[in-house]
């Protein structure tokens, strides 16, 4: 078995085992050894050579076999790693030493060539009888086979070694020869399979001739310009169907003097007719090239037929559109250089192709402001973000950086050439200060409309205040006459404290209207997460008692944030305000939580209209609205809140079936989820 990598090759494949084979039994027999190449798993390639009998009885058990295979492996790979050449080390298995020269293509070991069963100094008896037993053997038999080993000198068998050596470097040379031999039978394969399927596909007429002029291959285009089927073609001589006899006969005749090596020039290339089945005829060309062997000879020629007509229509045709890639490149340039935009191109080097006049008259003014620090402005992105646009990893990136008073947004994406690989990249440079003021007033006044909403569900609480004060004043009038002093004391400070509470109450919705409308001072505060929505629910009390709804609260009193409160409660605004214009009378309105510590999972649901899949990809844009006095920036701004908290946002909606958006927020600098025990 073979594969395209090297390492897969083995021995077997790139030399003949019989061959082999016989190298090995003479090897054994001169050096008066044991001797076998096996495979890189310790298994035989070839049969033992001059095994003594000691061996062959311990690999006739399957454990001696399996201890045997084992040794081979690992000398094999402690030799290789050691030296690279050959070595000599003591059997695993038996004992005995043995010597290793591994056999290696382009660097790896393929195959192991191992020598041995020989002795340097004799054995411990006891080892040998208890090594008989463990492996299934007589112990007489194994020892009987032991005392029949030759002893060796160290000399001696290092000098076979490295024999061996030199005979395992001599198979390794042989296998690279093969082996590129059979990369080179392989490619020519290739060549000739991508060759074949050129000519059957071709858009020119091609066939084979023999020598005697008859056509033995035909390819589907001259089929069709002759009318003939490829059958009706093949037998046939070429001349048959091309009416140009004395150029045939040139050469036929220059293959036969090249032939007798009178000439070298035997291409021919000449002008004739097709004639078609039909009996029209078409102009075309024919250029003939003949196929030579090993030997020098011509075997066979191949005819190319090209009808005239259809080439100048297809040179027409290039020409129209070199004129209109023409054109068009001239609009491109025209475009790109009166772009209002900054437009700035760089290649795989990151060096400037091209840059248009916006883009040069903003390095200038940021120059003269000294905002700009002479670095290429492809350097904010940083080359990791760019090498990842090239790879096609990304689509495009986009940051935001202010130059002098001006904020600018600055995006890069690749660019395909005609062969479809991104080799270029398009810097954009935008000037986004107007839009990012006016969209920054949409959206305060987008709060403003939440805050009449919070206004008036927070009447009801102010009324409260004021009754408890009114109350109270009331209540203190009264006291003064007609009590004497100690109980006067004691319900006055009673009737105080029920004013200071009654403060406090209303100096925490002033604020919560301040905060929310963003005038107020918004700071970090530990809230409970129930709390706050329920706050919320408590606004719009109201409205789901106009419509006949339910609002279900799906949260643990456990759960605590540490965050700005004000921005939680545009969000639960938003949703909840958004879930009431969705559902009809006796709607039903979810809100659950599935959070940990460390991270907050809110769940906003209902059953009401529904949004369309189109209407789902852009419920999040700015502007975008379905509701006929609605600004477009409700949903805009609970998204870019959960973003600036480094969350995410997602909606699922069908039809008539309701609507599910999800928050997922871990915890960051900004906020801190804690689930409380």
């Amino acid at each position: 078995m073979k594969n395209e990598d090297d390492a897969d090759y083995l021995l077997s494949d790139l030399l003949n085992v019989a061959l082999l084979q016989r190298i090995q039994d003479d090897f054994a027999e001169i050096a008066q050894v044991g001797s076998i190449i096996y495979a890189l798993d310790g298994s035989p390639i070839t049969r033992g050579s001059n095994f003594s009998e000691y061996c062959k009885l311990i690999r006739s058990t399957p454990k001696g076999l399996k201890n045997c295979m084992r040794s081979d492996e690992v000398l094999g790979m402690r030799s290789f790693n050691k030296t690279g050449r050959g070595a000599a080390m003591p059997c695993l298995s038996g004992r005995l030493m043995d010597g290793i020269a591994p056999i290696v293509l382009k660097g790896k070991r393929i195959a192991n060539w191992g020598m041995g069963h020989v002795l340097f100094e004799e054995l411990d008896e006891d080892w040998v009888r208890w090594y008989a037993k463990d492996i299934g053997l007589e112990e007489v038999e194994l020892i009987t086979a032991y005392h029949k080993l030759n002893i060796s000198t160290k000399e001696q068998f290092l000098q076979k070694i490295k024999y061996l050596t030199t005979l395992g470097q001599e198979i390794s040379e042989l296998a690279l020869v093969n082996y590129q031999l059979t990369q080179e039978i392989a490619s020519r394969r290739k060549s000739e399979s991508r060759y074949s399927a050129i000519i059957k596909n071709a858009i020119v007429g091609i066939c084979e001739i023999t020598n005697e002029g008859k056509i033995d291959y035909v390819n589907n285009h001259l089929s069709t310009l002759t009318e003939f089927s490829m059958d009706e073609l093949i037998g046939i001589k070429l001349r048959n169907i091309l009416s140009s006899e004395r150029n045939f006969e040139s050469y036929f005749n220059g293959i036969a003097d090249y032939a007798n090596k009178t000439s070298s020039n035997i291409g021919y290339d000449f002008t004739g007719q097709l004639l078609q089945k039909s009996g029209q005829i078409k102009p075309c060309r024919i250029c003939m090239t003949p196929q030579i062997n090993l030997s020098n000879q011509v075997v066979k020629s191949t005819a190319v037929i090209i009808d005239t007509t259809t080439e100048k229509l297809a040179i027409d045709n290039l020409k129209r559109r070199n004129r209109e890639l023409k054109e068009s490149k001239k609009e491109s340039d025209l475009f790109f250089d009166n772009d209002v935009n900054g437009l700035y191109m760089i290649d795989k080097n990151y060096r400037c192709m091209k840059a248009n006049s916006s883009f040069i008259s903003f390095v200038n003014e940021s120059k003269k402001r000294n905002d700009y620090n002479g670095y290429e402005i492809w350097e904010v992105f940083g080359r990791e973000t760019l090498d990842r646009l090239f790879s096609g990893e990304l689509e495009e990136v986009e940051i935001k950086k202010e130059y002098g008073m001006q904020l600018y947004s600055i995006k890069a994406a690749p660019l395909l050439d005609t062969d479809s690989r991104m080799s270029r990249i398009l810097i954009t440079l935008t000037d986004i200060t107007d839009y990012q003021m006016m969209m920054e007033n949409a959206m305060f006044a987008e709060k403003m409309t939440g805050v009449g909403m919070v206004a008036s569900g927070i009447a009801h609480d102010m009324k409260s205040v004021f009754s408890i004060l009114g109350n109270s004043n009331i209540g203190m009038k009264s006291i003064v006459s007609g009590i004497d002093e100690n109980d006067k004391r004691e319900k006055i400070e009673r009737m105080l404290q029920t004013q200071e509470h009654g403060l406090q109450n209303g100096r925490k919705l002033l604020a919560q209207i301040l905060s929310y409308s963003g005038h107020g001072y918004e700071q970090i505060e530990s809230f409970n997460l129930r709390e706050a929505v329920e706050k919320i629910i408590r606004i719009f009390n109201s409205e789901i008692m106009r419509k006949n709804a339910e609002a279900k609260v799906n949260i643990r009193d456990c759960i605590e944030i540490e965050g700005n409160s004000s921005k939680f409660s545009q969000i639960f605004m938003n949703l909840t305000a958004n879930a009431l214009d969705a559902i009809d009378n006796n709607g039903r309105i979810r809100i659950s939580e599935n959070s940990s510590q460390g991270h907050l999972s809110l769940i906003f649901e209902d059953n009401g209209r529904g949004i369309t899949k189109e209407e789902q990809g852009q419920v999040f844009k700015a502007f975008f609205t379905t509701k006929e006095k609605g600004t477009g920036l409700g949903l805009f701004t609970v998204k870019n809140i959960v973003e600036e908290f480094g969350g995410y946002m997602g909606v699922e909606s069908s039809v008539g079936a309701g609507t599910k958006f999800t928050i997922a927020i871990k915890d960051s600098a900004k906020i801190i989820t804690r689930v409380q025990k």
